[in-house]
C-alpha cells in the first residue's frame, strides 16, 4: 500500500466514530478530493483481504441559481 493510502487509513481510522469527506481528508494530505477517492477505490479493492471497507456515502447537494 502506498504511503497516501496509509495515511487515507490512518486519518479515518482515528475519526471511525464520525463521517469524514473527501475534501476534508485531502487538505490534510495535500492533495485534490478527487485524488482521495480514487486512492479509496485502490484501498478498497485490497482492504477485505485486511478486514476492512472504506464506506464511501454521496451526499446530495443542492444548489440554486437566479436568472
Amino acid at each position: 500500500m502506498e504511503t497516501r493510502h496509509l495515511n487515507i487509513v490512518k486519518i479515518l481510522y482515528q475519526h471511525q466514530h464520525e463521517y469524514m469527506n473527501s475534501i476534508s481528508i485531502a487538505k490534510l494530505l495535500g492533495c485534490s478530493s478527487k485524488t482521495i477517492r480514487e486512492n479509496i477505490k485502490v484501498i478498497n479493492e485490497t482492504s477485505k483481504e485486511n478486514g476492512f471497507v472504506i464506506f464511501i456515502k454521496k451526499i446530495e447537494r443542492l444548489s440554486i441559481k437566479y436568472y
